[in-house]
C-alpha cells in the first residue's frame, strides 16, 4: 500500500498540538484541538490521541487484513470463523483513509 500521508508516528505536545515528522524534526501542525464547541478539555484530548494513533492504526489494520486474508487463502484457518462482513469492513476503512 503507497500512502500518500505524512508517514508515523505521529504525537501530541503538552497542549494537545499534533507532532508530525518533517525532513529537520517535528513540525506542529495544529495548535489547538480537534473537537466540537463547548467539548470537554479530556474529549478534544481524546480525538487528538486518536488522530495522532492514525498513521499507526492504518498500518495495523492493513496487516491485519493481509495476514487474515492470506490465512483464509491458504486454508489455514477457515473463513467461518471470521465474524460476517469483517474484511469487508477493514478493506472500507482503508480505502477510505487512503482514497483521494
Amino acid at each position: 500500500m503507497k500512502t500518500q500521508h505524512t508517514p508515523g508516528p505521529w504525537g501530541l505536545e503538552y497542549d494537545g498540538s499534533l507532532l508530525m515528522p518533517y525532513k529537520r524534526g517535528n513540525h506542529i501542525v495544529t495548535a489547538g484541538a480537534i473537537a466540537p464547541d463547548g467539548a470537554s478539555q479530556e474529549e478534544k484530548r481524546a480525538n487528538m490521541k486518536l488522530i495522532a494513533a492514525a498513521p499507526e492504526l492504518l498500518e495495523a489494520l492493513n496487516d491485519a487484513l493481509k495476514r487474515i486474508s492470506e490465512a483464509i487463502r491458504n486454508e489455514d484457518i477457515p473463513i467461518d470463523l471470521i465474524p460476517d462482513k469483517v474484511l469487508s469492513k477493514w478493506e472500507t476503512a482503508i480505502t477510505k483513509a487512503i482514497a483521494n
